[in-house]
């Protein structure tokens, strides 16, 4: 019943324009495609372009019309950028449409001279435009309502938000429901609010300490989602399509620091997709992830953020006709990106277990490999974790990070933390030996109370990451455990028993002699 299948866009059987809006978001097939899909009439459905972007609609069928197109109305073409001819495919909705209660709008009146709505007029036009809405009956941020008119005047005016929400989710109005409506002030021009992006996309240095050659990397990648990036001529042959990053390396080493820098940037949007896993049927997993690149392309500059990509595109994702291909999925909303500024930036810890299709060129095809620190990273990741500049000088610091192999960025913090607790301790225990006259307490975390024994103490009990596989343990195999290689054995036997052996002889000869 699910069957996905694409049908061509058709102008909607009522062409004529109608003031209410009732059928606007009615979209027609034919009665054996909606029993092809498990749809009936009245159904909320889902409609997929060619690019990825989902349409949310109302189904109905229509026995005059043919089973390889659709019919929508002009004003759902226009909302949703789908032109005659374009090819959009059918998605059943598991999700019932959702009641709207807050519903905010902006006058987009343009007219030579016009003066924009004082706050005693916005309450007005808002009672006036409660009709409007209530008539429309489903209603999309982003629908327009063209010249309305009251009090001898005709203003315009579009739905920005539904529910606090900018997606272009389709809800129902029910006058019963007591629904807000509220107007913003629609001159934008001084507005400091405005989400235009001023500040360039770089990840700043100074708080992040032993990645700079990762954050040189990135920050290279990211000067081409610049709103107005650098205008440099490249080569002939040059492809100015750029596919996405994958961070990857063992745990620890920043990579989740990186994303939530990059998550802090002057983004029109952040779109997560690291709680994909929160939904157990497959249907739904794909609708989370068709959502989430629909939104990121809507407002531009945008990233998407995937946490363990492994658990989205990994090698052991079944691909089979029961399940959906997740790792196909994605590739197809990848390749959808072309030409857009849209940044996707994944993370995993084993980038051998992430789909060969994943990292393509044109997709997620730059990698970032996070390693473990060096002697200098772990110096500089020590002093930033004390409070000091990372530039700074600390013969202390310095010392500790040339012994320190295999710790990653974590455990140096960990290991700093450590140090400190050894210092609080080592202060109390002297107070409660030699009491105070006022016998009050002391602050006793700074930095210069923390001794290189206290952070040689700690490091017995911070073990480093990358030697936590590394187990010196006395192996259980005996020699009756292994068959056959009898001149193997002897050979080592010869080489490591018999020395032993004729030393303890001669030292017993010399004990009775």
């Amino acid at each position: 019943m699910g069957e996905s299948r694409s049908y061509a866009v058709r102008p909607h059987p009522n062409n004529a324009a109608r003031t209410d809006m009732t059928d606007l978001f009615w979209v027609y097939l034919s009665p054996s495609n909606l029993f092809l899909h498990g749809l009936k009439n009245g159904d909320a459905c889902q409609f997929e372009t060619a690019r990825g972007a989902l349409c949310s609609a109302i189904v109905f069928d229509n026995p005059k019309l043919q089973d390889s197109v659709v019919q929508t109305s002009k004003t759902f073409q226009g909302l949703y950028s789908i032109k005659l001819g374009d090819r959009i495919s059918v998605h059943s909705s598991q999700n019932p449409i959702v009641n709207a209660q807050d519903i905010v709008l902006r006058e987009t009146s343009q007219t030579e001279g016009h003066k924009w709505l004082t706050d005693y007029d916005r309450h007005f036009w808002a009672w006036i435009l409660e009709d409007t809405l209530q008539r429309a009956v489903y209603l999309c941020p982003g629908l327009p309502f063209d010249k309305i008119e009251a009090r001898r005047q005709k203003r315009s005016f579009q739905i920005i938000r539904i529910n606090g929400s900018s997606d272009l989710t389709v809800y129902r109005f029910i006058p019963e429901m007591n629904v807000k409506i509220h107007i913003e002030n629609g001159n934008l021009k001084d507005d400091t609010s405005s989400t235009a992006i001023r500040d360039a996309l770089r990840i700043p240095s100074d708080g992040i300490a032993g990645l700079d050659r990762q954050l040189a990397q990135i920050n290279l990648r990211l000067t081409s989602y610049d709103e107005h990036p650098p205008a440099i001529d490249f080569p002939r042959g040059y492809s100015k399509r750029r596919g996405g990053i994958v961070i990857c390396g063992p745990s620890g080493t920043g990579k989740t620091l990186i994303l939530n820098e990059i998550a802090k940037l002057s983004w029109r949007r952040v779109v997560y997709l690291d709680d994909h896993d929160h939904y157990q049927r497959p249907s739904d997993r794909a609708d989370f992830v068709r959502k989430a690149f629909a939104n990121a392309r809507r407002e531009q500059p945008s990233v998407i953020i995937i946490r363990r990509l492994e658990a989205i595109a990994g090698r052991s994702n079944p691909d089979n006709s029961s399940a959906i291909n997740m790792t196909s999925l994605l590739t197809s909303q990848l390749d959808a990106l072309d030409g857009t500024k849209v940044l996707v930036i994944a993370e995993t810890n084993n980038i051998t277990s992430v789909d060969d299709e994943v990292r393509k060129l044109g997709r997620l095809d730059f990698e970032v490999e996070m390693t473990v620190p060096d002697s200098k990273s772990r110096k500089e990741i020590l002093r930033l974790a004390s409070g000091l500049p990372k530039n700074s000088t600390s013969a202390l610091f310095d010392n500790i990070g040339n012994r320190t192999h295999g710790y990653v960025g974590a455990d140096l913090f960990k290991l700093f933390w450590q140090a400190t607790d050894n210092a609080r301790g080592r202060i109390l225990a002297n107070q409660e030996q030699h009491p105070g006259k006022d016998d009050g307490a002391t602050e006793l975390t700074e930095v210069q109370e923390i001794t290189e024994e206290d952070l040689s103490n700690a490091m017995v009990e911070i073990r480093p990451s990358a030697m936590r596989e590394v187990f010196l343990e006395t192996p259980k195999v005996r020699w009756d455990d292994i068959c056959g290689q009898h001149h193997v054995k002897r050979s080592l036997k010869q080489a490591i028993e018999w020395p032993f052996k004729v030393m303890a002889m001669i030292h017993a000869h010399d004990l009775f002699n």
